[in-house]
């Protein structure tokens, strides 16, 4: 049984249908946008459909995933373009979902979001097709290990890097400025300790640019009142591995890191499908 806002959105492509005529522009004909939601079941509560073309944003709305349980598609009409960007991403299924006119951003201080998200650039002049949604996952859960390392763990740990955001239309990695403090330009979130005894240190960072990877990230060690102890420059050590850590990869790898008192090791980890909502930090 079809919903009433399809039964609408019906009734308006139907009208517009019968005031065009092959004589006149085509390009404010209706063009059926239909997304394929059902990637997102047992994935996501709610995803975000967000659409331009090249003049403006068309759209942004929020679909909850339930309410596509029978039909699994979404449909809505909308003029013919020459281009049409559409972006998708789970959203109000995690605790931080922060998300600008622009920009999927990282507060200064805490791990990236658990985003899963995909975009297309459609031809509108071509026929109506269904738009998949495939939940690409576009963070990376990094691990780092102490292992027989006899240097003090009595600190505070952080990752950094210099890449703190993707655009939202491409998906692609940026740098934002959050703030007016200089210190706010980069991604700087607390490595989370497993456990009081624990040498196992965890947090989330975003997709980042593998054209200059690892030169951007770093290690940094502080005391409680904020003094940096000590900082781990990334990009020596892990140049050997670039190759083995694929930002450019649909859904990310997450990745491993070893450190001992002699040597420095790298393991990305096949992600095996699945939403992190159980992850806190």
């Amino acid at each position: 049984m079809r919903s009433k806002h399809h039964i609408v959105a019906l009734l308006v492509c139907l009208g517009a249908l019968l005031s065009c005529s092959v004589k006149e522009n085509r390009e404010e004909c209706p063009y059926w946008l239909r997304v394929d939601v059902k990637p997102a079941l047992g994935a996501a509560d709610t995803v975000a459909v967000r659409c331009w073309n090249s003049e403006k944003k068309l759209f942004f709305e929020s679909l909850p995933v339930a309410d596509y349980a029978d039909s699994l598609v979404y449909e809505r009409v909308i003029n013919k373009r020459d281009v049409l960007i559409a972006t998708w991403w789970n959203e109000k299924t995690y605790h931080k979902a922060n998300e600008s006119e622009n920009y999927f951003y990282c507060d200064y201080g805490f791990a990236a979001d658990s985003l899963y998200g995909g975009h297309l650039v459609v031809d509108t002049h071509t026929d109506d097709v269904v738009l998949s949604t495939p939940m690409h996952k576009q963070f990376a859960t990094v691990y780092v290990t102490f292992k027989d390392y006899s240097g003090s763990l009595n600190a505070n740990f952080f990752l950094e890097s210099d890449y703190n955001a993707l655009d939202v239309k491409t998906l692609t990695p940026c740098s934002l400025k959050l703030t007016g403090d200089p210190d706010y330009d980069i991604f700087h979130a607390r490595l989370v300790r497993q456990g009081p005894e624990s040498r196992l240190f965890v947090t989330r960072i975003l997709r980042q640019p593998s054209d200059v990877f690892p030169s951007t990230m770093r290690i940094v060690a502080k005391d409680d009142m904020g003094n940096v102890r000590w900082r781990l420059n990334l990009e020596e050590i892990l140049s050997e591995y670039n190759e083995m850590i694929d930002w450019d990869k649909e859904s990310l790898d997450d990745i491993h890191l070893t450190v001992t008192d002699n040597e420095f090791a790298v393991r990305p980890e096949d992600w095996e499908e699945g939403f992190d909502k159980d992850d806190d930090f």
